[in-house]
């Protein structure tokens, strides 16, 4: 009896030790540079605790989309990924899990923040951290009270040429920056997942945005880097950028730096449009055996410390409402304004057609900046061009 209880145990403990080496562990990917080591340690440190395996891996948002395309191609895909929620827009070619919300464990994420991954009443994703929206900074050095139109900053440009600076300068030539002017304009270029840019709003919004380089109020050849590292010089009395450079440009020009809303064009507000950053799960991996490891995951990054470290750390929004009031009542800064201008941001829910249209607006963008075209024309090329897209995009689901 006793020799058949010590080959019993021997088996087992092989077998357990057999199944330990060969389970797969739950595969994880994200783009979150800043925070890269923080989510690592911190997924790591729970799949000890529950007795699971984790592999952590960092992608540059570009490579990220491109690997995520070829690992389902190859039916190899993670088993979760964090990433921008516009990946919700090829959620077919995905296969992405539709979520139902009974089945997690997390707070109160704003109604705003679940559009950026719903679409027709279905749910995509879960957000982590919100925000990406753009804001308009200005250097208190040379004004206390900031234009609130556009008008005003070319009335305001007199005086600013006499002291030897310029009045604004953004990444000029990039889409996502042309996108607030299109909200002025009543132009966006999607609407129940249909391209629409032959409109004489797209064309109103083109003219005004490229009138602002040819008059000289804006260099056109000014890129990201250069923008910003003239506002900081003191070379640029006003900015317009995102939510994520805050902490760089506080650092750079401290009481100096001043943050409000977008100016508004001819009467109508600017509006920057906002997004997430959240889990999803390709191949419809919240139906597969890792489910409720990979639900463990989801609760601990929406666990009010993790969301909180996330701010405290890397300064990125939480989604989590609770943790973004404790944050507003405890933190002396520009964060209340910064969460209040986030709130009156648009949101453009992830439908097929988004990709389609970001595609063929970058196309024509450029073509227009860097041509001497006319508008219509433009805008029939990118009508055009979106509708192909989106056709082929369908071809593949």
């Amino acid at each position: 009896m006793y020799k058949i209880k010590v080959v019993s145990i021997l088996v087992l403990s092989f077998f357990l030790l057999s199944f330990s080496a060969t389970a797969k562990p739950i595969v994880i990917w994200h783009q979150k540079e800043q925070a890269a080591k923080f989510i690592k340690q911190e997924l790591e440190h729970l799949a000890d605790r529950m007795g699971f395996e984790v592999q952590v891996t960092y992608m540059p948002t570009n490579d990220l989309k491109s690997a995520l395309i070829k690992s389902i191609i190859q039916k190899i895909p993670p088993d979760i990924v964090l990433a921008p929620a516009d990946f919700i827009s090829y959620r077919q070619q995905l296969a992405l899990s539709k979520i139902n919300l009974e089945e997690f464990d997390i707070g109160d994420i704003s109604k705003q923040s679940w559009q950026t991954v719903s679409s027709h009443n279905k749910i995509y994703g879960i957000p982590l951290i919100v925000g990406n929206n753009l804001l308009f900074y200005y250097n208190k050095k040379y004004v206390t009270s900031p234009a609130t139109t556009w008008q005003e900053i070319q009335h305001q440009n007199i005086n600013f040429k006499k002291i030897m600076v310029n009045p604004i300068g953004w990444n000029y030539r990039e889409v996502y920056y042309f996108l607030p002017f299109l909200s002025a304009f009543d132009a966006l270029p999607i609407k129940n997942n249909t391209p629409i840019f032959n409109n004489k709003n797209m064309k109103a919004a083109m003219t005004f945005y490229k009138a602002l380089s040819t008059s000289g109020m804006i260099n056109l050849n000014c890129d990201y880097d250069c923008s910003f590292k003239k506002f900081i010089q003191g070379k640029y009395v006003y900015s317009i950028n995102g939510d994520w450079a805050y902490s760089e440009l506080k650092k750079a020009l401290g009481d100096n730096l001043g943050l409000t809303k977008l100016p508004s064009i001819q009467g109508k507000p600017m509006k920057s449009y906002m997004s997430s950053i959240s889990w999803i799960f390709p191949k419809n991996s919240l139906q597969g055996h890792h489910s409720e490891h990979i639900k463990s995951i989801v609760t601990l990054s929406l666990s009010e410390n993790f969301q909180y470290q996330l701010y405290k750390q890397f300064n990125l929004t939480p989604a989590i409402q609770k943790v973004q009031d404790k944050i507003k009542q405890s933190e002396k800064s520009d964060y209340a304004l910064i969460l209040q201008l986030l709130q009156h941001s648009v949101v453009i829910a992830p439908e097929p057609a988004l990709s389609a249209v970001w595609l063929s607006l970058q196309k024509g963008f450029d073509y227009f900046l860097s041509a001497n075209v006319n508008p219509d024309k433009v805008v029939k090329i990118m009508q055009k061009s979106a509708l192909r897209e989106l056709q082929y995009i369908n071809i593949q689901k």
